[in-house]
């Protein structure tokens, strides 16, 4: 089963991923994962990925939907801030062949703001200005989409930790039976 936490920056979808991770016996990846393997790895996506990193040039949707599927392999897996925006969602669709479970963390801006002054950083838009706004516009459709289909889980980031780990895993265990991924 493939699952998808988003949410706003410092929302804590890192956390609830590692903590899922474990629970579910589930690989975590993340952006990161992805960079590293853009930057390391051998495979004809990595090699055509660092190409265009290094020529300046974005990589697309489809070309990121197979890294994931690199870094993923066979299992359960958990990805941590993707897909961020529909044609990722599309990509993942056709790259994988089976659907997503998404757990979304909304994070209103007084807790991302109050995250943030804990790390010692100014507010999100002061750093960021619109950075929200963006997020929001181009996550909307994924979000609906996978509403649409019962795939989606959507809970306030400022819930007790241990409550958000309980209902995402209660919610991820309710579709299971219904997993498609060979």
């Amino acid at each position: 089963m493939i699952i998808a936490i988003l949410g706003h920056p410092l929302a804590g979808k890192q956390k609830l991923a590692d903590a899922l991770g474990a629970l579910l016996s589930a690989r975590v990846v993340t952006m990161t994962t992805i960079r590293e393997l853009i930057e390391q790895g051998e495979s004809p996506q990595a090699t055509r990925a660092r190409s265009l990193a290094e020529a300046g040039n974005l990589v697309p949707a489809s070309l990121l939907a197979e890294l994931f599927a690199e870094a993923v392999g066979h299992g359960d897996a958990l990805l941590v801030g993707w897909p961020r925006e529909l044609d990722e969602l599309v990509a993942f669709e056709r790259t994988f062949g089976c659907a997503m479970v998404v757990v979304h963390l909304d994070a209103q801006r007084s807790l991302i703001d109050a995250r943030r002054a804990a790390a010692g950083l100014r507010s999100i838009e002061e750093d960021h200005p619109g950075a929200l706004q963006r997020l929001e516009a181009k996550l909307q459709p994924v979000l609906l989409r996978m509403k649409e289909t019962g795939s989606l889980l959507s809970m306030d980031a400022s819930l007790p930790f241990r409550e958000l780990v309980d209902r995402a895993q209660g919610f991820i265990n309710q579709r299971k039976p219904f997993d498609t991924r060979s």
